[in-house]
């Protein structure tokens, strides 16, 4: 009997190890990305380049993107889990669309993209997903 108890507590506690280390589904990669895109559009994209220092805080708060539409999310590589800083690495594929705002003047045309961006997948102290763009 204390056998079938080990056995079984032994089971368990894999189970919840193998679902503790599991990093986000595939529906929940792209909810977050989605979220996370249209709270907080990287600057890089909307000028086209990567820029820091003095420029990049002037732009960063001189140019937005608006009216920002997510049109597909593909799933390209999945990292195993950083146990060091806890986190799931996860690259994707994102093609959308927005639009420019310079000093609250908005650009009619809509600006394509189509990029590939490394993110980073952990969870807080609730269990709840957090996601933060790693910047290149």
């Amino acid at each position: 009997m204390i056998k079938i108890k080990m056995i079984v507590l032994v089971f368990f506690l894999a189970l919840m190890q193998i679902a503790c280390s599991s990093g986000p589904t595939n529906e929940e990669t792209k909810l977050l990305v989605t979220s996370e895109l249209k709270k907080d559009f990287p600057t890089a994209w909307v000028v086209g380049t990567k820029v820091e220092g003095i420029i990049g805080n002037i732009v960063s708060n001189t140019m937005k993107a608006t009216n920002i539409e997510i049109e597909s999310i593909e799933i390209k590589q999945r990292g195993s889990f950083n146990e060091q800083e806890k986190y799931w690495p996860v690259k994707v594929q994102v093609k959308g669309s927005f639009q420019r705002e310079f000093i609250g003047n908005r650009a009619n045309e809509k600006v394509t993209f189509d990029k590939e961006a490394d993110f980073r997948f952990s969870k807080d102290d609730y269990d709840n997903w957090k996601i933060s763009l790693v910047e290149k």
